[in-house]
C-alpha cells in the first residue's frame, strides 16, 4: 500500500535489521533474574570481574546473582547501576 509506514519482513516474519544501525536494547525487566544479569555482562563481553566493578558490586555478589533462579531483590543502587548499564550498553558513567 502506498504511504503505508511498515517495517520490511523478512520471510520467517521477524523484522530486518536495518544495516548501520544496532538494535535498541529490550527494556529493563520489572524484576531481572540471575539469567538476565549473565545475559547483560555476555552481551557487554565483560568478565564478572569487570562487571562488579561497573556495577559497583564484589565480584562474588555478581557470581551469587547469575547462579541464582526467579527474581532478584537488589539494592537501590545496584537496580539503578544495572539499568544504567542495560540501557546504555555498558559505557561507565561520565
Amino acid at each position: 500500500r502506498p504511504g503505508s509506514m511498515k517495517k520490511p519482513r523478512n520471510r520467517a516474519g521477524g523484522v530486518h535489521k536495518i544495516p548501520g544501525r544496532p538494535l535498541p536494547p529490550p527494556p529493563f525487566p520489572a524484576a531481572p533474574t540471575g539469567h538476565d544479569i549473565r545475559g547483560l555482562r555476555e552481551r557487554l563481553r565483560m568478565t564478572p570481574q569487570d562487571f562488579s566493578r561497573l556495577l559497583g558490586a564484589s565480584p562474588a555478589a555478581v557470581y551469587q546473582w547469575e547462579k541464582s533462579f526467579g527474581a532478584l531483590r537488589l539494592q537501590g543502587r545496584f537496580r539503578a547501576a544495572l539499568e544504567r548499564a542495560w540501557s546504555e550498553g555498558g559505557r561507565p558513567p561520565a
